[in-house]
């Protein structure tokens, strides 16, 4: 049966509509939790002063990518790990995620406190 341009496109939109769609996925980042605040401590060597990043995804990772300001952290065995030596200062960690179920991405700002560094200076 023909049906009318004005029609056709009515039906193809509605049909765009229904269509099912992926659920959005939600990447949790565990550590840092936004806002966190970290310090120094200056009786540990600062080779030794490392924070475990991690996250977690309710599905299986093929992969992810974490940056801290915009630069790539080496990538480990668990996607969804990384690890981080401490400088003082404001940071921002990113993570993006992906698998079957599509692709995930989080952000979120830190602060590690030391030399220099003082928690009301934000």
């Amino acid at each position: 049966k023909d049906v009318c341009l004005l029609h056709k496109a009515q039906i193809k939109a509605e049909l765009k509509a229904a269509a099912p769609t992926k659920p959005k996925i939600h990447l949790d980042l565990l550590v840092p939790a936004p806002g966190a605040v970290y310090a120094l401590d200056p009786d540990v060597p600062p080779e030794m002063q490392v924070l475990a990043l991690q996250a977690n995804v309710p599905h299986k990772t093929k992969g992810a990518a974490w940056r801290v300001n915009d630069m790539p952290l080496a990538p480990s065995d668990n996607h969804l790990e990384a690890r981080l030596k401490l400088m003082p200062g404001r940071h921002v960690v990113e993570l993006v995620a992906w698998g079957d179920w599509g692709r995930a991405q989080t952000r979120a700002h830190f602060t590690v406190l030391g030399k220099h560094q003082h928690a009301t200076n934000r």
